[in-house]
């Protein structure tokens, strides 16, 4: 090996090329001269699994008890713990910066809202279908050498019993993401008293249900709100949505961005009254009730909030006691429904209650594509065109879009929805003249479900409908790009136009496409700088366009070349659901 090699700058900007872990660990294994800083990159950089730090312990302190099941069983320690087991953890403690810990997830079900990781290996080599006892958890944190192990760790991730991170919380952090089917009390209180309140950063906690003295955790958590004052980044499950955690969390002074997971069902935050089930000594269950809270849940840093609306929740927004903030640029709504009236009615408040917004995020729920695909109703329509007028209150029109043009600030707009959108190029380029800072709009390309109908906007009039957007970067939008004599009109009038030079990606999804020299000229002279980077692997017509614009290279019609009169068949249903831009 030469000896520029061995010079620890020079290996490091090595290293800083490989794409993962796997890489650093192959480049550990070339010589011993070059291991050491490889294997201080690899501790360093890259995410630590559970089992790679409980891996450097010695093999005989691990015993097995099996399950009654037959199914599980449990690591435990065959002896004492010593101060010299430590030792090769504590070398490379002060390295560790982002630690996760995953549980084998073998016997439980999947929920929605719970990541499930079914096929990883246990924690400890040798025991692949076991997971770790309270008892093997209590030693290794009664018996450790100092109460921070990893003292410079900035991101712990935890999928499995909350109990485990009691062994690696210190003030370092910033970052800790806790999915857990049940939270113990006291451990909040544990967060609350091992951690730094001002570098704590961002906080993720999922949980399905509270099984356990869930009035003690809600509380435990509004505490732990109350005294986190530098949270930036908060994302919680249905869960906790309570009138107590939400109102200490309106209080924090630089919370910025907000995420719930789960549907929002009643509706508004102040109006819930919580029922769950609490246990009693007598192991009787009676329903138990928190009260609403009366106070209103402002956040005055507020900037980005990402939910989930059902349609029976569309006054969220118009109810005086809902999320609000003066300084809210982005809102990402994950909607279900099926209904563009209830999504309008949304829409209609966001507008007039955050004027200001910059980035607008509407998707449906997944639960909506699987209705659609179960429908058996809808996989005839074509045979029989009456049961089309089932979907047509689902259909975004124009006036679908009437409350988006009070949102003149938008510069990015993202609407995903099962059908195709019936907008015309009047009303398309109306919209876009009442968006001057308008950088990014992605409106249904790939539709789950087409109607059997011409889509109402060409692709020789995209000059014509943006040619007042000058700042316009990414376009996704279900045109027709087949060629006929009607639109030669059209071709002759957009020779005046401006080009769109600033457009630099254009994703047309399952657009309609015949001729491919036709549609390759037509972007062109519209757009010069254009690419579809998202059509470039695809074995399609539109795969041929984008892989011509990034050569350069004209298309080259065969013989067999398709006929400029096309007939397309109608986009089937199970292909998958619509890829996100």
């Amino acid at each position: 090996m030469h000896d520029a090699l061995l010079i620890p700058e020079i290996l490091l900007k090595i290293l800083g090329f490989s794409h993962s872990a796997g890489d650093v660990y192959r480049f550990a294994l070339v010589c011993r001269s070059v291991a050491g800083v490889a294997l201080e990159v690899l501790w360093r950089d890259w995410s630590v699994p559970l089992e790679g730090i409980l891996s450097l312990l010695p093999e005989d302190l691990w015993d097995l008890i099996p399950s009654r099941q037959g199914r599980r069983g449990q690591i435990t320690l065959q002896r004492h713990l010593k101060p010299a087991d430590w030792k090769r953890i504590l070398d490379i403690g002060p390295w560790v910066k982002d630690l996760i810990v995953i549980e084998r997830q073998e016997d439980r079900c999947p929920q929605q809202g719970l990541k499930t990781y079914q096929n990883r290996p246990s924690p400890i080599r040798g025991y692949p279908k076991a997971c770790l006892s309270e008892k093997l958890i209590y030693e290794l944190a009664l018996h450790r050498p100092s109460l921070h192990i990893l003292p410079n760790l900035e991101r712990l991730r935890c999928t499995a019993d909350s109990k485990l991170i009691i062994l690696f919380l210190c003030p370092s952090i910033h970052s800790i993401e806790l999915v857990s089917e049940g939270y113990p009390p006291g451990i909040f209180p544990e967060v609350e008293m091992r951690l730094s309140s001002s570098n704590l950063r961002s906080l993720k906690l999922e949980a399905e249900e509270l099984l356990h003295h869930p009035n003690l955790i809600i509380g435990e958590l509004a505490e732990l709100f109350g005294w986190a004052e530098g949270l930036t980044d908060v994302t919680l499950t249905r869960t906790f949505v309570e009138p107590k955690v939400f109102t200490a969390l309106s209080r924090l002074p630089q919370l910025q961005a907000l995420r719930i997971l789960g549907r929002l069902r009643g509706g508004l935050l102040s109006d819930f009254v919580v029922r769950r089930m609490a246990v009693h000594d007598k192991g009787v269950a009676r329903p138990e009730t928190i009260e609403p809270c009366q106070e209103d849940i402002s956040f005055p840093t507020l900037r980005s909030l990402d939910l989930v609306i059902s349609a029976t929740a569309t006054n969220f927004f118009s109810h005086p006691r809902c999320i609000s903030s003066s300084n809210l640029t982005s809102l990402a709504i994950t909607f279900n429904g099926n209904l563009v009236k209830d999504l309008q009615s949304v829409i209609a408040a966001i507008s007039e209650r955050h004027p200001g917004l910059r980035h607008l995020n509407i998707r449906p729920d997944n639960e909506i594509y699987s209705f659609i695909e179960a429908d058996g109703r809808m996989r005839d329509v074509y045979e029989k065109p009456h049961r089309i007028q089932r979907i047509i209150r689902s259909l975004i029109t124009p006036d679908f879009f009437q409350p988006l043009l009070e949102l003149k600030d938008l510069e990015e707009l993202f609407l995903e929805w099962p059908y195709a959108a019936q907008l015309d190029r009047d009303a398309m380029q109306l919209a876009v003249a009442a968006w001057p800072n308008i950088a990014s709009l992605y409106i249904t390309p790939v539709p789950f479900f087409i109607l059997p109908e011409r889509p109402r906007i060409h692709i020789s009039s995209l000059r014509s409908i943006f040619c007042s957007a000058t700042k316009l970067k990414k376009l996704a939008l279900f045109v027709d790009a087949t060629k006929e004599l009607g639109h030669l009109k059209v071709e002759q009038e957009e020779r005046g136009r401006t080009l769109l030079s600033g457009l630099e990606e254009f994703d047309p999804g399952r657009s309609w496409i015949s001729d491919r020299a036709y549609v390759l000229d037509c972007l062109k002279k519209a757009c010069p700088n254009v690419r579809l980077p998202a059509a470039e692997r695809r074995s399609t017509r539109w795969g041929d366009v984008a892989r011509a614009l990034k050569s350069g290279l004209p298309i080259i019609t065969t013989v067999t070349s398709i006929p400029s009169t096309f007939k397309l068949r109608p986009y089937k249903l199970g292909l998958g659901h619509p890829h996100t831009w």
